[in-house]
Protein backbone atom coordinates (compact mmCIF):
# COMPACT_ATOMS: atom_id res chain seq x y z
CA UNK A 1 0.00 0.00 0.00
CA UNK A 2 1.32 3.31 -0.78
CA UNK A 3 0.71 6.22 1.50
CA UNK A 4 1.61 9.62 1.68
CA UNK A 5 1.35 12.54 4.38
CA UNK A 6 1.71 16.64 4.10
CA UNK A 7 2.88 17.61 7.13
CA UNK A 8 4.83 20.93 8.18
CA UNK A 9 7.71 19.19 9.12
CA UNK A 10 11.24 19.50 7.54
CA UNK A 11 12.24 15.66 6.98
CA UNK A 12 16.05 16.55 6.84
CA UNK A 13 16.09 18.45 9.76
CA UNK A 14 15.91 16.60 13.48
CA UNK A 15 14.16 18.36 15.35
CA UNK A 16 11.10 19.17 13.37
CA UNK A 17 11.50 15.75 12.18
CA UNK A 18 11.57 14.28 16.01
CA UNK A 19 8.35 16.98 16.77
CA UNK A 20 6.30 17.35 14.00
CA UNK A 21 6.22 13.15 12.91
CA UNK A 22 8.34 10.99 15.77
CA UNK A 23 6.28 12.46 18.87
CA UNK A 24 4.14 9.95 20.04
CA UNK A 25 1.92 12.94 22.01
CA UNK A 26 1.28 15.06 18.69
CA UNK A 27 -1.03 13.34 15.86
CA UNK A 28 0.91 12.39 12.97
CA UNK A 29 2.98 9.87 14.85
CA UNK A 30 -0.16 7.56 16.60
CA UNK A 31 -0.86 7.38 12.67
CA UNK A 32 1.93 5.83 11.76
CA UNK A 33 2.28 3.54 14.31
CA UNK A 34 -1.00 2.26 13.17
CA UNK A 35 0.12 2.12 10.17
CA UNK A 36 3.72 0.20 11.15
CA UNK A 37 1.67 -2.37 13.06
CA UNK A 38 -0.39 -3.38 10.16
CA UNK A 39 3.08 -3.73 8.07
CA UNK A 40 3.26 -0.25 6.16
CA UNK A 41 6.74 0.77 7.14
CA UNK A 42 7.32 3.38 4.56
CA UNK A 43 5.60 6.72 3.48
CA UNK A 44 5.57 9.25 1.19
CA UNK A 45 5.94 13.04 2.87
CA UNK A 46 5.29 16.04 0.48
CA UNK A 47 5.06 19.60 1.23
CA UNK A 48 1.80 21.53 -0.32
CA UNK A 49 4.23 23.99 -1.43
CA UNK A 50 5.97 21.38 -4.14
CA UNK A 51 2.57 20.00 -5.57
CA UNK A 52 2.39 20.61 -9.25
CA UNK A 53 -0.03 19.75 -11.97
CA UNK A 54 2.00 18.31 -15.10
CA UNK A 55 1.52 14.87 -16.08
CA UNK A 56 -0.53 14.03 -13.13
CA UNK A 57 -0.36 15.72 -9.95
CA UNK A 58 3.52 15.71 -8.58
CA UNK A 59 4.96 16.77 -5.55
CA UNK A 60 9.20 16.57 -4.43
CA UNK A 61 9.49 15.06 -1.07
CA UNK A 62 10.68 12.37 1.01
CA UNK A 63 10.23 8.62 1.15
CA UNK A 64 10.51 7.96 5.07
CA UNK A 65 11.26 4.41 5.98
CA UNK A 66 9.86 3.31 9.79
CA UNK A 67 12.27 1.13 12.02
CA UNK A 68 12.38 -0.24 15.78
CA UNK A 69 9.34 1.03 17.07
CA UNK A 70 10.42 1.70 20.89
CA UNK A 71 8.53 0.97 24.24
CA UNK A 72 7.87 4.75 23.88
CA UNK A 73 6.48 5.41 20.57
CA UNK A 74 9.23 6.43 18.54
CA UNK A 75 10.96 5.33 15.11
CA UNK A 76 14.08 5.05 13.88
CA UNK A 77 13.37 6.97 10.45
CA UNK A 78 15.45 6.97 7.53
CA UNK A 79 14.67 9.30 4.38
CA UNK A 80 15.44 9.68 0.64
CA UNK A 81 14.38 12.69 -1.29
CA UNK A 82 12.21 11.94 -5.02
CA UNK A 83 9.58 13.25 -6.85
CA UNK A 84 5.91 11.17 -6.72
CA UNK A 85 3.08 11.78 -9.26
CA UNK A 86 0.43 11.18 -6.31
CA UNK A 87 -1.51 9.51 -8.93
CA UNK A 88 0.05 6.15 -7.64
CA UNK A 89 -0.69 6.39 -4.29
CA UNK A 90 -3.52 4.73 -2.52
CA UNK A 91 -4.33 7.13 0.69
CA UNK A 92 -3.17 10.61 1.35
CA UNK A 93 -3.11 12.24 4.53
CA UNK A 94 -3.72 16.14 3.90
CA UNK A 95 -3.26 17.82 7.22
CA UNK A 96 -2.51 21.28 5.81
CA UNK A 97 0.50 22.39 8.16
CA UNK A 98 2.19 24.34 5.40
CA UNK A 99 -1.14 25.85 3.93
CA UNK A 100 -1.39 29.25 3.33
CA UNK A 101 -2.13 32.29 0.98
CA UNK A 102 0.78 31.15 -1.49
CA UNK A 103 -0.88 27.47 -1.48
CA UNK A 104 -4.91 27.78 -1.89
CA UNK A 105 -4.60 27.04 -5.03
CA UNK A 106 -2.11 23.87 -4.95
CA UNK A 107 -4.05 22.47 -2.19
CA UNK A 108 -6.92 21.99 -3.88
CA UNK A 109 -4.67 19.98 -7.13
CA UNK A 110 -5.31 17.16 -4.53
CA UNK A 111 -8.88 17.15 -4.95
CA UNK A 112 -8.99 15.78 -8.74
CA UNK A 113 -7.00 12.59 -7.88
CA UNK A 114 -8.85 9.84 -8.78
CA UNK A 115 -8.79 6.08 -7.43
CA UNK A 116 -7.11 7.35 -3.84
CA UNK A 117 -8.63 7.86 -0.65
CA UNK A 118 -8.20 11.32 0.92
CA UNK A 119 -8.09 11.93 4.35
CA UNK A 120 -8.83 15.43 4.62
CA UNK A 121 -9.69 16.59 0.74
CA UNK A 122 -8.12 19.71 -0.48
CA UNK A 123 -10.43 22.02 -0.12
CA UNK A 124 -11.94 20.60 2.90
CA UNK A 125 -8.18 21.14 4.61
CA UNK A 126 -8.41 24.70 3.22
CA UNK A 127 -12.00 26.17 4.38
CA UNK A 128 -10.23 24.74 7.77
CA UNK A 129 -7.30 26.51 8.15
CA UNK A 130 -8.42 29.62 6.39
CA UNK A 131 -9.71 32.22 9.34
CA UNK A 132 -11.52 34.15 6.84
CA UNK A 133 -14.09 31.04 6.19
CA UNK A 134 -14.77 30.71 9.65
CA UNK A 135 -17.60 33.41 10.07
CA UNK A 136 -19.52 32.57 6.31
CA UNK A 137 -19.75 28.60 7.58
CA UNK A 138 -21.40 29.80 11.33
CA UNK A 139 -23.76 31.82 9.74
CA UNK A 140 -27.07 31.05 12.06
CA UNK A 141 -25.05 29.47 14.50
CA UNK A 142 -22.66 32.16 15.53
CA UNK A 143 -22.74 31.45 19.47
CA UNK A 144 -21.01 28.30 18.66
CA UNK A 145 -17.64 29.99 17.99
CA UNK A 146 -16.30 33.15 19.25
CA UNK A 147 -16.90 36.58 18.55
CA UNK A 148 -15.00 36.72 15.04
CA UNK A 149 -15.28 40.07 12.36
CA UNK A 150 -12.91 39.23 9.21
CA UNK A 151 -10.13 42.46 9.46
CA UNK A 152 -9.08 44.28 6.08
CA UNK A 153 -8.79 47.82 6.93
CA UNK A 154 -8.19 49.89 10.12
CA UNK A 155 -12.01 50.33 9.87
CA UNK A 156 -12.59 46.69 10.62
CA UNK A 157 -10.07 47.08 13.05
CA UNK A 158 -11.83 49.65 14.48
CA UNK A 159 -15.12 48.23 14.71
CA UNK A 160 -13.67 44.73 15.97
CA UNK A 161 -12.24 46.61 19.06
CA UNK A 162 -15.39 48.29 19.65
CA UNK A 163 -18.06 45.34 19.26
CA UNK A 164 -16.06 42.25 20.37
CA UNK A 165 -16.44 41.61 24.10
CA UNK A 166 -14.29 40.51 27.25
CA UNK A 167 -10.84 42.00 28.12
CA UNK A 168 -8.51 41.01 25.14
CA UNK A 169 -8.65 40.98 21.34
CA UNK A 170 -7.05 38.30 19.34
CA UNK A 171 -5.78 39.05 15.81
CA UNK A 172 -4.96 35.80 13.69
CA UNK A 173 -3.36 36.00 10.35
CA UNK A 174 -5.69 34.61 7.72
CA UNK A 175 -3.82 30.89 8.38
CA UNK A 176 -2.18 31.78 11.87
CA UNK A 177 -2.58 28.78 13.96
CA UNK A 178 -0.29 27.26 17.13
CA UNK A 179 1.45 30.85 18.05
CA UNK A 180 1.93 31.35 14.33
CA UNK A 181 0.40 34.48 13.20
CA UNK A 182 -1.77 35.05 16.12
CA UNK A 183 -1.23 37.71 18.78
CA UNK A 184 -3.65 39.14 22.02
CA UNK A 185 -3.71 42.88 22.97
CA UNK A 186 -5.76 43.39 26.22
CA UNK A 187 -8.57 46.05 26.77
CA UNK A 188 -6.45 48.48 27.46
CA UNK A 189 -5.34 51.74 26.20
CA UNK A 190 -2.08 50.38 25.39
CA UNK A 191 -3.23 47.40 23.87
CA UNK A 192 -5.30 50.02 22.21
CA UNK A 193 -2.14 51.83 21.17
CA UNK A 194 -0.86 48.60 19.64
Amino acid sequence: MRVAFQTGADVTEESSREHELNNPNYTVNPLLQGLFRRGIDRFFHYSTHSLENGQGISSAGYWVTLSNLDRTGRFHMDYSQAVENLEGFDIIFVRGDDVDQTTEERVQLIDSLENVILINGGKATLVTRDKGEIPHRFVGDEDLIPRTINVSSSQDLIKAWEEIPGPYIVLKGRYGFGGKEVERFERTREGHNQ
